[in-house]
């Protein structure tokens, strides 16, 4: 996956959504946002997030791409799921479901708006440095997309993930998102670098077309 695979999407799509100004997709996004925060029912959130995939599956979107990029941090909360002890399942579903209806969020307003757009919209009312961070991140995810494909072949070429030998398994995903994580601290230090060779001045700044 490739930004410019999902930015493909969002100048191509003739979803509800794409047909939204951007303005409006913005106000949204950050109302699910806020709603995520503040609340802590988990049967609520997940008939939210039950809502948005339902959607998915019904629009003109890409639908096994975005499930996927929408699923990808689900990893994280495996992660810390096994590393905690005296875990409710209540809480599980908790998190799975925040978690679920931020990136489900997150990735539909970026699979219908061009990522060129938001960032320009965001740039005129949030300073510089904050711009560049979120625009950053948002590249970084596409990086670690690709080192995680890259992982995940390289342990299906080494036997795979079995359930008969669960120990085994469990010390195979540990193992790899430990790599992943060092990877995605490697690949900010880089892009970093980059930037500062060419240098940026925690400013990103777009040519907007007067016509729009």
């Amino acid at each position: 996956m490739k930004i410019s695979d999902l930015d493909y999407y969002a100048l191509t799509g003739n979803s509800l959504l794409h047909k939204s100004s951007v303005e409006i997709k913005m106000i949204w996004a950050v109302a699910l946002i806020a709603l995520i925060v503040i609340s802590n029912d988990y049967l609520f959130l997940l008939t939210i997030y039950l809502v948005m995939f339902l959607y998915v599956i019904f629009s003109n979107l890409s639908t096994k791409t975005i499930l996927l990029l929408t699923f990808y941090p689900l990893l994280f909360v495996l992660l810390m799921v096994i590393s905690t002890t005296n875990i409710t399942y209540e809480f599980v579903l908790l998190l799975t479901s925040k978690v679920l209806i931020a990136s489900t969020t997150m990735i539909l307003l970026f699979a219908t708006t061009p990522y060129i757009r938001l960032f320009s919209k965001l740039s005129l009312f949030m300073p510089g440095f904050l711009v560049s961070a979120m625009f950053l991140s948002y590249r970084s995810i596409f990086i670690l997309w690709t080192t995680m494909e890259n992982i995940q072949q390289a342990i299906y070429l080494r036997g795979g993930i079995s359930f008969k030998n669960v120990n085994r398994s469990l010390q195979v995903i540990g193992n790899s998102l430990g790599l992943l994580l060092i990877k995605s601290i490697e690949s900010s230090e880089k892009m970093y670098e980059g930037l500062y060779l060419r240098g940026h001045s925690n400013k990103i700044k777009y040519l907007e077309n007067k016509n729009e």
